[in-house]
């Protein structure tokens, strides 16, 4: 058992890993860093038109605390709910552009990925005797 031990110890402390980056080497990259200022922008226009669409709502809804006073019971009934289902309306399409699986998501996964099949390969080493064996990436997750 003990010399078991001995003959696998050597082999193990052979073993040579390289730990690379992902998120830095890809910002080195131009077509990378254009994608990503692309994506911003678009972010940064849907992130204006969902502040317009609430601040129609506020608006509507100023309006209608100014009018209360003189709507019936129905008509006030009504434009409550006229304002709640655009808001409804709102939250969806921000979770559209910005939720989980939204359009921001998938752009960005569509995006990133002729960058990173370039990057890796062109970088990733062969694993050979006396070279590189394991192979680890790290990278940020996105924000």
């Amino acid at each position: 058992m003990l010399l078991a031990g001995l003959l696998i110890a050597p082999s193990l402390s052979a073993q040579r890993i390289a730990i690379v980056d992902i998120t830095r080497v890809l910002e080195e990259m131009p077509d990378y860093q254009a994608a990503q200022q692309e994506l911003d922008n678009i972010a940064a226009t849907w992130r204006q038109e969902i502040a317009k669409e609430y601040d129609q709502i506020k608006a509507m809804y100023n309006k209608y605390q100014a009018e209360q006073v003189l709507l019936t019971e129905d008509a006030r009934r009504k434009k409550e709910e006229e304002i709640m289902e655009r808001e409804k309306q709102v939250r969806e399409m921000q979770r559209e552009k910005f939720g989980p699986e939204g359009a921001l998501f998938r752009k960005r996964r569509t995006w990133s990925s002729p960058s990173r099949s370039v990057w890796t390969g062109r970088s990733r080493p062969t694993p050979r005797i006396g070279a590189t064996t394991s192979f680890l990436t790290r990278a940020a997750r996105a924000a």
